[in-house]
């Protein structure tokens, strides 16, 4: 996997934390507009958790003072798959 294989890179680290900022600060503005209880979140994010998923709730929690709950599909990385079969 390119993304493990180049963990390391100081240049893929910085696009990394770059995209996951931007994630959670357009996450953060939507969910200032719909105020859910629950984000829920699947694909690439579980797939990578340790590296997008962990990193997006620290952004996102460090801007949302009421601290809407961050959840992991249940379906994981199958949850796009499995939606597309049915």
């Amino acid at each position: 996997d390119i993304i493990l294989k180049n963990i390391n890179n100081k240049n893929v680290n910085k696009i990394i934390e770059q995209y996951v900022q931007n994630i959670a600060l357009g996450m953060y503005k939507i969910a200032c507009i719909t105020k859910p209880q629950a984000i829920c979140l699947g694909g690439g994010f579980v797939y990578y958790k340790d590296i997008l998923f962990n990193e997006f709730v620290k952004e996102f929690n460090k801007l949302d003072v009421k601290k809407t709950v961050i959840l992991i599909a249940k379906l994981e990385n199958d949850a796009g798959i499995i939606g597309a079969v049915n």
